[in-house]
């Protein structure tokens, strides 16, 4: 028997909670980002999902050996997931949160 991973996690929350859209355009805002959005939603539901409670703790996690069995593409900093974050538009957060209820 094969035990929860962290790319499990993210092949549930695409497709069976049909959420592959909503990762992929979260309505960041960015016209041109240099790091996908979908990377940077997941590493935030992954921190939750961990608890890790602070953007600097999510940062040490993206820059460890973990990062590649996390699902996460790419380092960054603890500055890349907040300037995005304040930008999220609640309303499609809103909108997947519903579709997926």
């Amino acid at each position: 028997m094969r035990g929860p991973s962290a790319g499990r996690l993210q092949h549930y929350a695409y497709h069976h909670l049909c959420l592959k859209s909503y990762f992929r355009h979260p309505g960041d805002g960015r016209s041109q980002p240099q790091i996908p959005a979908e990377a940077l939603v997941w590493t935030l539901v992954l921190g939750q999902i961990l608890r890790v409670s602070s953007f600097c703790r999510v940062e040490w996690l993206v820059h460890s050996l973990a990062r590649s069995g996390l699902g996460v593409p790419r380092p960054f900093n603890e500055d890349t997931l907040a300037y995005p974050t304040e930008r999220l538009d609640p309303e499609i957060t809103r909108q997947a949160l519903a579709a997926t209820l």
